[in-house]
C-alpha cells in the first residue's frame, strides 16, 4: 500500500493550486480520493470532540479511499490547509498541535508536507483573505498595534506563523525524515525543482507539471479598500460555507477587481505600500528566533529568501548549521 502524504497547508503558500493542478492530477502520480479538498479530514482531526475522537474509527473512513489507490499504484494525498490551524476567521483555532497528534494516531505511517511562507508577506496575504471573508476591520484589529486596546487580542493569532512549533511536533511523531517543509519562495523563483523534492520525498520519479495559473489571488490595492468598505455596511455578505455565493456577494467582488485593475497605479502602490510598512513597523523582528529555529530542524537557509533572521552573532544563528533544500 502506497503511503498517505498528509499535506497541512500552510494556508495561502499555493495550497489551492497543488490541491486542484498536482494532487488532483492522476496523470502526475497522485491520487485525491477524498476530494481536492478534503473536508472529512477537518471533520475527523479539527471538529472531532476531544473526548470522543477514536483513531480506529476515523482510519476506517479513510480505508476505501487508501485501498483504491494501492489499487491504481497512485500516491494518496490528504490535503487541507485548515489541518495546520484557521487564522483568517475572526477567532483563535491555534488547534495544530492536537490535530497533528490525531493524524499520528490514525496514520502512523504517514509522511507530512508543510509549505512555509515569509511572515510580513503571509500576514499581508492573510489580511486580503480576511477580507475576501467579509470581515472589515483594519490592520490594526487584524494584527495589532497601539491603536488596539489593552485586553483586545486581535482577529489574527500571530503565534500561528511561528512554524517552528508545528514542524518542531509533527517531527517529534512521526521523525524528521517523514516531515518535508518547503518555503512557498522556493516555489515561485523554481517551481520545478520545488515539485522535484515533493516527488523525492514520496519515492516517486519526477514528471512535468503543466502550467497552470495561480489560484484564489486575492484583490489588491484600492480593489481591497472598496471590498473592506462594503464589508463595513454588509453589502454583498459573504458565506463561505455556502457552495454558491449570492448574487450580491458576487457582484461586490466583480466591482473590487475592476477597481483593482482601473485605479492609477500612483494610488495603488501608496495604499499597498502603507500596509506593508504598518505591518514591517509592528511586527519588527518578531518572527526571527522562530525562523532560526526552523532553520536548525530543516536545514533550509530561510535567509536566502527574505525570512528575519537573528543577527548571524548570536546564539541562535550560531547553534544553527542549514544547509539548502
Amino acid at each position: 500500500m502506497f503511503v498517505p502524504l498528509i499535506h497541512l497547508g500552510y494556508h495561502k503558500t499555493a495550497t489551492t493550486w497543488l490541491q486542484n493542478a498536482v494532487f488532483g492530477d492522476e496523470t502526475l502520480g497522485f491520487i485525491s480520493p477524498w476530494g481536492p479538498q478534503a473536508g472529512i479530514a477537518v471533520d475527523e482531526f479539527v471538529l472531532a470532540n476531544p473526548f470522543r475522537f477514536d483513531a480506529m474509527r476515523a482510519r476506517s473512513r479513510f480505508e476505501e479511499g487508501l485501498g483504491e489507490a494501492s489499487e491504481r499504484e497512485l500516491v494518496p494525498v490528504l490535503s487541507n490547509e485548515a489541518l495546520c490551524g484557521q487564522p483568517v476567521s475572526g477567532g483563535r483555532f491555534a488547534y495544530g498541535k492536537s490535530v497533528v497528534e490525531r493524524l499520528h494516531e490514525t496514520f502512523p505511517e504517514a509522511k507530512i508536507l508543510l509549505v512555509v511562507r515569509e511572515q510580513h508577506a503571509a500576514l499581508l496575504s492573510h489580511y486580503r483573505e480576511y477580507i475576501a471573508n467579509g470581515f472589515h476591520g483594519d490592520l490594526a484589529r487584524f494584527i495589532g498595534g497601539p491603536e488596539l486596546p489593552p485586553g483586545f487580542a486581535p482577529d489574527c493569532p500571530l503565534d500561528h506563523f511561528e512554524y517552528d512549533g508545528l514542524v518542531g511536533h509533527a517531527q517529534s511523531l512521526f521523525g524528521a525524515e517523514n516531515v518535508l517543509v518547503l518555503p512557498f519562495e522556493g516555489l515561485k523563483a523554481d517551481r520545478d525543482h520545488f515539485l522535484a523534492e515533493v516527488y523525492r520525498f514520496v519515492g516517486q520519479p519526477a514528471r512535468r507539471v503543466p502550467e497552470r495559473p495561480p489560484e484564489r489571488v486575492g484583490v489588491k490595492g484600492l480593489g481591497l479598500a472598496f471590498k473592506q468598505a462594503c464589508n463595513r455596511i454588509n453589502l454583498g455578505e459573504t458565506d463561505w460555507a455556502r457552495p454558491r455565493q449570492s448574487f450580491a456577494a458576487r457582484a461586490v467582488s466583480k466591482a473590487a477587481g475592476w477597481v483593482e485593475r482601473l485605479a492609477p497605479d500612483a494610488w495603488q502602490s501608496a495604499y499597498e505600500e502603507r500596509l506593508v510598512q504598518y505591518i514591517a513597523t509592528q511586527i519588527g523582528t518578531r518572527y526571527a528566533r522562530s525562523n532560526a529555529h526552523l532553520e536548525q530542524l530543516t536545514g533550509i537557509e530561510l535567509g536566502h529568501y527574505g525570512y528575519t533572521l537573528p543577527p548571524s552573532d548570536t546564539p541562535a544563528r550560531q547553534a544553527s548549521a542549514p544547509r539548502s533544500v
